[in-house]
């Protein structure tokens, strides 16, 4: 039997719960057992296709049914498809189901639209037989279950789970199968309770605190540009009135307080999506919130539109002069013209002018608000290379942002920023990799001069979004006052990185607790580092003293062939194929080089650039004849960019076969430079190559390497790299400001240079080092010091050394290159205890 429970006693707790994965997967699991059910059975019944969203809005709307009863009705009143529930166990009854259904469904007309509407029209036709009425009552059981387990802010996010998992299925032969396609197309992904929780906790609380009246807590207007099936809205309207209740504005009861939901729901939520279905499932739960009504309903689709929040025209856009009288209608039209005026015909998404769709925030003549209060939510995952058809729009409406390459977000932010009231309060969750990624140098640039940053909660490794693989932080932002200008003072950033225990456990109070403050003055328009105060002074002396790479070193990305399985070949292939020698370069990948190790190919690459005279090598114009239709499929060969047999980015040449470079991989745990003397090139573009210029010689580059390798190099491009979860991202302009040259000191010549060499043959590394600090002039000896440490670095790897010798010659490199830094004991203890975590966490 299915527990019953009294409304009170179901909704007696307004706090945010912590609900688990394994809540969203069984009753997930058990609506697609519903309507892989439903789909199988009712194939070609319904118009449109497979079926596919009528058997999700009927399971859909089977759920709303069941929820309503617990929401809409009185303490006292029945509750068929409960009751349904309870006999179903021992008998299916699909007639009654049926006509539990229909009628609801007729009752209410927000049960009759949108995807719930095409799913009421599968029970038209017939009953639904035993086959597949038992997985619908299983998964209504699964319902009635779980939102006994958890309050009723749960149960109402059982239909935004079951929508968002629904835009990965298509139909199959078998009922159901994966559509990863169409998620990643649409960038929808279901923001867990928790972190919906976090953000509009952290958004609303400074706005909550200085509303001392209802009338001014019922004023905290708030907008979800991107509002998918509700969850920040649903969460915003559960903060609201938890603070109501706390200030005794509405009773303890639920019942008492469904009339102050309808007037926030309907009043202070707004939302905005491109999704029809979405959009209806927001007006839906906040209307189950609210207690239901026509009114109620009527007034959510006014809230709640559809339309892409990016797409859009301001009244200062058009030409509105002439005195001629612009009525909603024209003004419309004239819009409309005026976003047509960036598409291709018909391909223009549909716009949301918000000067019309939301008068009460943006009234003519400009009185009154202005905006919203509150912008909150998570931008859809859609990247730069999806974005073609938008871009001529969105290079005219955001140039202060665009650069050809952001992914949607970026234009969320400034948008959401846009619909601020001024003092209002942004909370976007987000790839996390605009804050030192190139592309996102206009956004930052953007943010700084609008915004007061409060507050980032970096998620770090952790995949808040299973199988997106994508790395997100929350920004919580304040727009600033005009009279403000731009810059923020003396404003500390509070940022804090989370994992999924410290998620679970933030307190309901929005009393957190920050690693770090940093101050906003710091964040540069050129990256972002959120790094305490010593790390700061640290990352200066560093850049204050040594020199950038660029000065030093050509900085390049390894080479692309655009079809690796062909130029990319091991010693067997080679003997099969006899590629002339000529032709072939030894080939690294990322997972060939490691700190200070020795480099040992294992494959060659067939490299062919535009200097090549392919017909001169018979051998290897048969093979490459033999994988033509590979290679004339490539890209840009296919756009006759470069002729078919050539490699698609051979890149210079000249710095490859370099006689001495320096090489890094591309993605690594930690910095892993080392020495190549082999010439070495790469096919991917995995690796990154550090060619020293004219004038560098041997001595600086070796001490190059030694401090790119050392504790203080190690912790400085932590600050300045990208980071992709735990690992770096070693691009080449991070690369090239990191301050791991050498400083210019005057030379000791070749003398003091054989000196140093006995005294490291008589003393050892430590011995060396301390004469060479006591020497008079002693720091014009470090640079060859550190070179002959690092000469004796790549030694020990070769030959396999003890670890413990390698750990203290490490010691001894890091002692040094401190010294040379000017670091203090305590920034020497902290760059060295950093270093030794990020190397065990990567270790090899």
């Amino acid at each position: 039997m299915v527990k019953r429970y009294s409304r009170n006693e179901r909704r007696g707790n307004p706090g945010r719960p912590a609900e688990s994965g394994a809540w969203k997967r069984r009753v997930v699991g058990r609506a697609r057992g519903a309507v892989s059910a439903l789909l199988r059975l009712n194939r070609g019944t319904v118009a449109g296709g497979d079926g596919l969203d009528a058997a999700v809005g009927a399971v859909l709307l089977a759920a709303s049914v069941v929820l309503g009863e617990r929401f809409l009705d009185g303490e006292n009143s029945p509750s068929p498809l409960r009751d349904l529930l309870e006999d179903g166990r021992r008998r299916v009854e699909g007639e009654r189901l049926r006509a539990i259904l229909r009628e609801a469904a007729g009752r209410h007309s927000i049960l009759s639209e949108g995807l719930l509407g095409r799913g009421r029209e599968l029970f038209l036709h017939e009953s639904p037989s035993q086959e597949a009425s038992a997985p619908l009552l299983s998964f209504l059981d699964a319902v009635v279950a779980e939102e006994a387990a958890h309050d009723e802010w749960a149960s109402l996010r059982l239909l935004g789970a079951i929508y968002e998992a629904s835009l990965g299925w298509k139909a199959s032969e078998g009922g159901l199968a994966r559509n990863a396609e169409r998620v990643k197309a649409l960038g929808a992904v279901y923001t867990p309770s928790g972190v919906a929780g976090l953000i509009v906790e952290a958004t609303l609380r400074p706005l909550l605190s200085g509303s001392t009246t209802p009338e001014a807590l019922e004023a905290v207007s708030v907008l979800d540009p991107a509002c998918g099936a509700g969850a920040f809205l649903l969460e915003a309207l559960r903060v609201l009135e938890g603070e109501a209740v706390r200030r005794g504005s509405v009773g303890p009861d639920c019942i008492e307080r469904l009339p102050w939901r309808r007037r926030v729901a309907v009043k202070c939520l707004s939302g905005v999506d491109i999704d029809p279905a979405a959009v209806h499932l927001t007006r839906l739960v906040l209307w189950l919130a609210s207690g239901g009504g026509e009114e109620t309903a009527a007034a959510l689709r006014r809230s709640a539109r559809v339309g892409d929040a990016l797409v859009g025209a301001w009244r200062a856009d058009l030409d509105l002069a002439g005195g001629a009288e612009w009525g909603p209608g024209a003004l419309r039209r004239a819009m409309d013209a005026w976003c047509d005026n960036f598409f291709a015909p018909e391909a223009r998404p549909p716009a949301i002018h918000w000067e019309l769709e939301f008068p009460d925030r943006f009234p003519p003549c400009g009185r009154g608000p202005g905006g919203w209060r509150a912008v909150v939510g998570n931008p859809p995952y859609v990247g730069s290379r999806a974005l073609s058809g938008l871009a001529p729009y969105l290079r005219a409406r955001f140039p202060e942002t665009y650069t050809g390459y952001n992914d949607l977000s970026a234009f969320f932010f400034h948008r959401g920023l846009e619909l601020l009231s001024p003092g209002g309060r942004l909370g976007f969750i987000a790839p996390s990799y605009w804050f030192q990624n190139t592309y996102g140098e206009k956004l930052r640039r953007y943010v700084l001069a609008t915004s007061r940053i409060e507050e980032v909660f970096d998620f770090g490794p952790l995949q808040v979004f299973p199988g997106r693989g994508v790395h997100t932080a929350a920004a919580i932002l304040s727009k600033v006052q005009q009279e403000e200008g731009e810059g923020a003072g003396d404003h500390l950033v509070r940022y804090r990185r989370l994992g999924t225990k410290e998620l679970a456990g933030v307190s309901d109070d929005g009393s957190y607790e920050p690693d770090v403050r940093v101050p906003q003055a710091s964040l540069q328009p050129s990256r972002w580092v959120f790094a305490p105060a010593q790390v700061e002074a640290i990352l200066r002396k560093a850049q204050r003293v040594g020199r950038p790479l660029t000065a030093l070193f050509h900085i390049e990305k390894g080479p692309t062939s655009g079809c690796n399985g062909v130029f990319a070949m091991n010693k067997k292939e080679l003997e099969k194929h006899g590629i002339e020698h000529e032709l072939l370069r030894p080939c690294l990948k990322n997972g060939d080089i490691r700190r200070y190790g020795p480099l040992a190919p294992m494959r060659w690459l067939l490299y062919l650039d535009g200097a090549v005279e392919v017909e001169r090598y018979p051998r290897a114009a048969a093979y490459l004849e033999a994988n033509r239709s590979a290679l004339v499929s490539r890209n840009e060969a296919r756009r006759g960019r470069h002729p078919w047999w050539r490699m698609e980015r051979p890149r210079r040449r000249a710095l490859f076969e370099a006689p001495a470079k320096l090489v890094v991989p591309y993605r690594a745990p930690a910095n892993r430079f080392t020495l190549d003397e082999l010439g070495c090139f790469n096919d991917g573009g995995d690796i990154r190559v550090l060619v020293p210029r004219t004038g560098v010689d041997r001595s600086t580059l070796l001490a190059a390497l030694a401090i790119a390798n050392s504790a203080l190099g190690t912790l400085v491009y932590k600050c300045l790299g990208k980071p992709k979860g735990e690992m770096l991202e070693f691009f080449v302009k991070p690369l090239a400001s990191a301050p791991f040259g050498p400083p210019l000191l005057p030379s000791q010549g070749p003398k003091s240079s054989a000196h140093l060499s006995a005294w490291l043959d008589e003393e050892g590394p430590a011995g060396l080092v301390e004469k060479v600090l006591r020497q008079r002039g002693g720091e014009a000896l470090v640079t060859p010091a550190l070179a002959l440490l690092a000469d004796r670095m790549l030694a020990l790897h070769r030959d396999g050394a003890e670890p413990g010798v390698i750990a203290e010659a490490d010691e001894v490199i890091d002692r040094l290159v401190a010294r040379l830094f000017g670091l203090t004991p305590d920034e020497e203890a902290l760059a060295a205890a950093a270093a030794r975590e990020t190397r065990e966490r990567g270790a090899e």
